[in-house]
This record gives C-alpha cells, sequence and structure tokens, in this order.
C-alpha cells in the first residue's frame, strides 16, 4: 500500500517531466500546518540547476501536475516551496481502506535468525582480551 507522500511524488515526478525538466527534489512533510500536509523543493533546485527563475518553474510544473484525487492543484510558497494540501475524500478513503487491511498495510513479520551476545565488562580485574575474544564471535 502507498503512502501520501509516495503518490504525491510520482505524481509530481510525472508533472516535472510533463514541463520537460529532468526528475529533481522531493515530497516532505510540512514542518508547519498552515502551509498545507506536504511539500516539495523540485523548482528550487531545478532552477538552481538551470539558472531560471524559480517561480516560472514552479508555475509551470503546477500546471502539469494532476492529482485532483489527492490534492487540489499545489500551491506556489513565497519561497518557491510546492505546497500541496490533502483533499478530505483521499484521507477518508485512505482511512478505510486501511481499516479493511490486516496488518494495517506493514509488511508480515519475517523470522530472524538469534543472535547471542556476552556482556563482558571492560572493569573486571581478571578481564583480558583473550576472555573477551569469545563474546565478538
Amino acid at each position: 500500500m502507498e503512502t501520501f507522500q509516495s503518490l504525491l511524488e510520482r505524481k509530481l515526478f510525472d508533472a516535472i517531466a510533463a514541463a520537460g525538466f529532468p526528475l529533481a527534489g522531493q515530497v516532505t512533510t510540512t514542518a508547519d500546518a498552515r502551509f498545507g500536509d506536504y511539500q516539495s523543493n523540485a523548482a528550487m533546485i531545478l532552477a538552481k540547476q538551470r539558472g531560471e527563475n524559480p517561480r516560472t518553474i514552479a508555475q509551470k510544473i503546477s500546471d502539469a501536475f494532476d492529482a485532483s484525487d489527492l490534492c487540489d492543484s499545489p500551491e506556489i510558497a513565497v519561497v518557491v516551496f510546492l505546497n500541496f494540501l490533502l483533499r478530505p475524500e483521499a484521507i477518508a478513503a485512505m482511512t478505510t481502506e486501511l481499516a479493511t487491511v490486516t496488518r494495517l498495510g506493514l509488511p508480515a513479520h519475517v523470522p530472524t535468525k538469534k543472535k547471542v551476545s556476552r556482556f563482558v565488562s571492560p572493569n573486571y580485574p581478571t578481564s583480558k582480551i583473550v576472555h573477551a575474544f569469545p563474546a565478538l564471535l
């Protein structure tokens, strides 16, 4: 099951490619909820690489962005971050889907081999490297 972040990132990369730019940036959660749920720095990275105005690059990416099932068109922030605000319907659909999935979308547990370790105190008077060697194996 894909997360909102991975879905938005995939759709952002599709929009960047459709706008004629090379893939750049990533989608992260916002530090402040006033700016939406997720944000991307792709326009700033592309502007630096190409030597162009970051706002025009952000506008081209925003025009090519299509994720109407997840969020509205991204908002271009003052510092040229693309901000994404999730639609309540998308959140409700994901919540409903998670409620029906066993293990809440987590992968099945794979048992691993037991690993035994032995604590060897460096302060014990008879501890020498010879005594500690079997504990390292």
